[in-house]
């Protein structure tokens, strides 16, 4: 067995267990915690611009960034939309929409799994050809606008939960009662 092999092995498994329990959370009614919302909303868009700064200048790939961009933040928009809000002992709880949650996981799963077996990890090649395959994978426009994609919907979506905790938060001192 190939060092290649046993590093899929072992990392393959390892994955489908990730992607089967994040998946459980994404349609899991769940508690708007500031802490871990703030995160989503600093880390994808620094995650968008670290992806940009590695197609180089490349306008095709940084173009389909872009657009997945877009097409993300518009997503995030419909996803706060079809979001469920409820409270419960003076805590506000949201239940994500399955279809998106579900669909955007798929999306990106599908294409890491394909970029992961077309391609090996560059930490698994030396020197040049190493480099070469990290610059395949930040000039791929497909991969590129999956990434754009997922992380422009993420940051805007948590941020939109956010701003109906704050929301909820002055209601919720008023003696007001959420309203859907």
């Amino acid at each position: 067995m190939t060092q290649q092999q046993t590093v899929y092995l072992i990392l393959i498994p390892f994955i489908v267990w990730r992607l089967y329990s994040r998946t459980r959370k994404l349609i899991a009614r769940q508690e708007a915690r500031p802490g871990r919302l703030w995160f989503s909303v600093t880390l994808f868009p620094l995650l968008t611009l670290l992806m940009a700064w590695g197609t180089q200048g490349d306008m095709a790939a940084l173009g389909s960034l872009a657009g997945g961009a877009l097409c993300g933040i518009a997503l995030a928009m419909l996803g706060l939309k079809l979001t469920q809000f409820d409270v419960e002992a003076g805590k506000l709880f949201y239940r994500p929409n399955m279809y998106i949650g579900m669909g955007l996981m798929m999306v990106f799963a599908t294409r890491i799994a394909y970029r992961f077996i077309v391609m090996p990890p560059a930490g698994m090649q030396q020197g040049a050809a190493g480099e070469a395959a990290m610059q395949r994978l930040t000039s791929s426009p497909l991969t590129l606008f999956v990434m754009g994609l997922v992380f422009c919907y993420y940051a805007p979506y948590s941020a939109g939960i956010l701003l109906r905790r704050a929301r909820f938060g002055k209601e919720g001192e008023a003696g007001i009662k959420l309203q859907q």
